[in-house]
């Protein structure tokens, strides 16, 4: 059984170690399973010690390790729907920061899609103009929801006003950039009819999910709240819904992850909710997610990229998505009223893409939509830019553009993992 042991085995060792190694760089642990999917795949093991890459992960193990990484990029985003949480009195302000953080990326992207070739190694022959700016234009949109909530808490900025708005402002924006993924996924199919249907069974199923589920999903939360005996036939029957959902966006030509996230935003903000992240947190995060990361990694060439046009396209690419994110989100703070300090961390934080964007990429490159050199540059921009948010907030506080004590703390709700929660219903 080696071939399904041995290679799951070594994946989890490098993403602990990397993950150490991050940390200790102030870097959160997220950006290990990054890197340590890179080191395993043909950019570094690949290239260093090719029968060693083979030995360790036989092609036909490749199958195994998607369906994993599948598993458990769906719990993941479920656990992400459930982080999705904005407070009402920051919705018009979070809301005009994540227009700014949409429209300049996606304009900058789309104009790059233009001069990019669609000969297989950028885009693929048969997908059109109009769908390639598109897609890039959305990916660049993107925020990584998940880890901008991480890196919030790690900088010591959870509970104060800028972090709670940049939070609501990320959520904002993941949601409308699912949203416009989901579009282009329609748009690429290219079938009229199929079009109708995903864009039809998406949106009765978000209704009767955000309706009907949640009110069933309510009920679960009493029953546990009743009697702690139910837990675990509970948090059973959450595990196969997700499941479920995530089955019926496939079948309805959308992805997975639809499903779940939609699924993860019906669920109460209450104990349920509480103790279903903490009970999955541990096996997702530490087992799941790292395997998502190392078959990113496997079909991540890097060595495509170090190439002088390569270069050219990974550093337009990457200032686009940088300029685009960091100026539009900073502008509009500032607009709208916030000091300098306020608005350059938002602007740092908001540009950070993590794991969202790989989820993007990944999705577009089993769909047939982008070759292997973008690939490998959107993976390379995700590393970039979720590694230069935590110095950048740090450089602000030491040039004193960022004093913590001057942010007031916010009142109310306090702010974990699972979302804005009221301790009276904990």
């Amino acid at each position: 059984m080696k071939e399904i042991f041995l290679p799951i085995a070594t994946i989890l060792l490098v993403s602990r170690a990397a993950g150490w190694g991050v940390a200790r760089l102030s870097q959160p642990l997220v950006m290990g399973e990054m890197v340590a999917g890179i080191l395993l795949g043909p950019s570094v093991l690949g290239c260093v010690a090719p029968k060693t890459e083979e030995w360790l992960f036989p092609k036909e193990f490749s199958s195994v390790l998607s369906a994993l990484g599948q598993v458990g990029i769906s719990l993941f985003v479920f656990l992400a729907g459930m982080e999705f949480g904005i407070e009402r009195r920051r919705i018009s302000r979070a809301a005009a920061i994540a227009a700014g953080g949409i429209i300049l990326p996606f304009l900058l992207g789309g104009c790059l899609a233009l001069f990019l070739p669609r000969d297989g190694s950028f885009f693929a022959p048969h997908l059109s103009r109009a769908v390639a700016v598109c897609f890039l234009g959305t990916a660049l949109c993107v925020t990584a929801f998940p880890v901008l909530v991480r890196i919030v808490q790690e900088c010591g900025l959870a509970g104060t006003d800028v972090g709670n708005l940049v939070v609501a402002a990320g959520a904002i924006t993941d949601g409308i950039a699912w949203g416009m993924f989901a579009a282009v996924l329609g748009f690429e199919s290219g079938n009229g009819w199929a079009m109708t249907i995903a864009a039809g069974g998406g949106l009765l199923f978000a209704v009767l999910v955000l309706t009907v589920g949640r009110v069933g999903l309510e009920s679960l939360a009493r029953r546990v709240r009743r009697t702690r005996r139910s837990a675990p036939v509970v948090f059973g029957l959450v595990l196969v819904s997700v499941m479920l959902a995530s089955s019926l966006m496939e079948r309805l030509g959308l992805h997975a992850v639809f499903g779940s996230f939609l699924l993860g935003l019906a669920m109460p903000r209450n104990l349920l909710t509480k103790e279903l992240a903490s009970k999955m947190d541990f096996l997702v995060g530490a087992f799941l997610v790292p395997i998502f990361f190392a078959y990113s990694g496997m079909n991540t060439r890097l060595d495509l990229v170090a190439t002088p046009q390569g270069l050219a396209a990974a550093a337009l690419l990457l200032l686009a998505a940088s300029f685009g994110k960091g100026a539009g989100c900073w502008a509009v703070a500032r607009w709208s009223g916030e000091e300098r300090d306020a608005a350059w961390i938002v602007g740092s934080l908001m540009n950070a893409r993590g794991l969202m964007e790989l989820v993007f990429a990944n999705m577009a490159r089993e769909r047939g939509m982008i070759g292997p050199e973008l690939f490998s540059m959107l993976v390379l921009m995700t590393l970039v830019t979720t590694i230069l948010a935590s110095p950048l907030v740090e450089w602000a506080r030491r040039r004193g553009l960022c004093r913590l004590d001057s942010l007031s703390r916010s009142g109310g709700s306090v702010r974990s993992p699972c979302g804005t929660s009221d301790p009276a219903e904990l």
